[in-house]
């Protein structure tokens, strides 16, 4: 045997070697994969609660002894639209999304994730609801791909819907916190493989949707006395001290106005009068320094204000 053949010989007997090893693990990664159980599982449907289509919201947990991490892989229908995945972490929030994966076979899909947690949820839009004139319509079904301890389903009537009937028998209708009819339907414990059907329907006239009636809620009461209370009151007294404020500054610059009209009234008067008297001062200077003075002994001309005369010093004669 030439060394040719012999490395031939060899390389087969690997390949066989590890074609063997292929399928011991596929069949343990198989049972790993159909193993898991869910310890407990509730489906909510919400028709026509955001969106026209129903919302189908998967919350479920995993039994105690689930080796995680744990892929987990639910069958929706294939025109569905994935909304949501992922696990709740400890400290609770929203969903974890670790790895995701999806393919679509006939009429399903496959959606496949990461649990690192016992608890987590999925949820997509159903687009199968059927609306005829008033009537609406909508039939879910539960695949079963894993067995399920405890299913429950739990039915959203939607706003402005009547006469909502269901296939299968329900507890007394409650009232949520929203304000909406929920309907409970136990469907107790499942096998894998055992797939459940529910069909409902009920009457509705408007398009409108059962968000739209939402409010948004605090999160704990508001304290009686808080301070944004007083607020009105405080914008009320400011409020009214500037209109105060506005009346007074108003009424004194009006007198102000008023007096300063009232001096210029009174002004031109004083000042005529002080202004006649000097003329009559001057016109008496005047007068009194033009009328002549003479000396009645020498006859010389005295200047104005002389008692006697210049000349002869005889005291003048002044009328």
């Amino acid at each position: 045997m030439n060394l040719s053949v012999l490395k031939k010989i060899v390389a087969q007997k690997w390949i066989l070697v590890i074609l063997l090893g292929c399928l011991l693990i596929l069949p343990t990664a198989a049972r790993g994969q159909s193993d898991l159980k869910l310890a407990a599982l509730q489906i909510d449907l919400w028709p026509e609660y955001d969106r026209p289509d129903a919302l189908v919201i998967y919350s479920f947990s995993l039994t105690a002894d689930t080796t995680l991490p744990a892929s987990v892989t639910f069958r929706i229908p294939a025109a569905a639209q994935l909304n949501g995945y992922g696990y709740y972490a400890e400290d609770g929030g929203r969903p974890v999304q670790d790895g995701y994966t999806q393919r679509v076979e006939g009429d399903w899909l496959y959606a496949t994730f990461i649990m690192r947690s016992l608890r987590g949820t999925l949820e997509y839009y159903d687009a199968s609801l059927v609306t005829d004139g008033t009537k609406r319509s909508f039939t879910y079904q539960w695949p079963a791909d894993y067995a399920a301890a405890d299913l429950q389903i739990i039915v959203q009537q939607p706003l402005d819907a009547t006469d909502l009937s269901l296939s299968a028998s329900a507890d007394q209708p409650q009232v949520g916190s929203d304000g909406l009819m929920y309907y409970r339907v136990g469907a107790g414990a499942l096998n894998a493989g055992q797939t459940y059907r529910l069909d409902l329907t009920y009457q509705k006239s408007s398009t409108r949707l059962s968000a739209e009636n939402m409010q948004v809620q605090p999160v704990s009461p508001l304290p009686e006395n808080n301070s944004w209370q007083a607020l009105p009151w405080i914008l009320g007294i400011l409020g009214a001290g500037l209109i105060v404020g506005g009346i007074g500054w108003y009424w004194m610059v009006s007198r102000r106005t008023d007096s300063h009209q009232s001096r210029k009234r009174r002004r031109p008067a004083k000042d005529a009068a002080a202004k006649d008297a000097a003329t009559k001062d001057v016109a008496a200077k005047d007068a009194a320094a033009n009328e002549a003075v003479y000396c009645h002994q020498c006859g010389r001309r005295a200047t104005a204000g002389d008692r006697f005369c210049r000349s002869c010093g005889s005291q003048l004669r002044i009328e």
